[in-house]
């Protein structure tokens, strides 16, 4: 796995990527409480979503880089 710390991270959707795991851990956790299979399906699937986040927010980075390189 890479992990950049650069400052050209982007923060887009950051809080919304945020909100999304919480409440996917969220329901994970309390499926399991409950010992519902189908809750923490609905808890994978909201997890999926949060990671669709994150990818939406690398090709952001992409086209921001890519018009910096052009402005130059």
């Amino acid at each position: 796995m890479f992990v950049t710390r650069s400052g050209k991270l982007s923060r887009r959707h950051l809080e919304w990527r945020v909100r999304v795991f919480g409440m996917g851990a969220i329901l994970a956790l309390a499926g399991m409480w409950a010992e519902q299979p189908w809750l923490i399906n609905v808890a994978i699937g909201v997890l999926g979503v949060g990671t669709l986040l994150r990818l939406f927010a690398r090709r952001g980075i992409s086209r921001e880089e890519t018009e910096e390189d052009e402005s130059t």
